[in-house]
């Protein structure tokens, strides 16, 4: 088995065609706001990447996860504009 280090905690996997799939990319960007509608939307419904690097200040893409819950204050300034 080939292994790949990633920062993001992405997956790979070789599929029964032979192909290589990856999957899992749910800190590769910053999340939308929260949606009551979307059970953990913070994994799945990310801000398109044209946006990010368009904003004009860094994005947190681990904002409202359980990664930065501890400290929620010092990050508060790279999820919402207050």
């Amino acid at each position: 088995m080939d292994l790949m280090a990633d920062g993001c905690l992405a997956e790979g996997h070789y599929g029964l065609d032979g192909r290589f799939y990856l999957l899992d990319f749910s800190r590769t960007q910053p999340p939308e706001l929260p949606n009551r509608n979307f059970k953990n939307g913070h994994l799945s419904r990310l801000l398109r990447p044209e946006f990010v690097r368009s904003y004009y200040k860094p994005l947190c893409s681990d904002a409202y996860s359980g990664f930065i819950k501890g400290s929620p204050l010092r990050h508060l300034n790279y999820v919402i504009e207050l």
